[in-house]
């Protein structure tokens, strides 16, 4: 028996995740795309805790897009703001057990990975 992931990751249910910011509901993927985890990694991974600036701006224009970051930053969107908006994005995406329901009425449950 072949396990189909791609029918059972159809049937879970995902909600996005949702904040306010400068007046503006904003949207994020219910899921932590896999690229954006890789590079979390591999900058803890090169610079420990004290990732650099320039890196943590590559994050956040991979976690949010360059240009909502840019529109955030253009109506006075500080760094140390910025970093308060990644860290509730990351705490949302966190390390967590689950349960989702499927779209059939079922459930299905997952343990997030921790991301430290």
């Amino acid at each position: 028996m072949v396990k189909d992931f791609d029918a059972f990751f159809n049937e879970v249910e995902k909600k996005p995740i949702t904040f306010k910011i400068f007046g503006e509901i904003e949207e994020l993927p219910p899921a932590l795309p896999a690229t954006i985890v890789l590079k979390l990694y591999r900058s803890m991974k090169e610079y420990g805790d004290k990732i650099p600036e320039h890196v943590q701006f590559d994050m956040a224009f991979s976690i949010f897009g360059e240009d909502r970051v840019e529109k955030w930053c253009n109506k006075g969107l500080t760094v140390d703001q910025l970093a308060e908006v990644m860290k509730y994005a990351m705490s949302q995406y966190g390390t967590a057990k689950i349960e989702t329901k499927t779209k059939k009425g079922g459930s299905a449950v997952a343990k997030k990975v921790a991301r430290s």
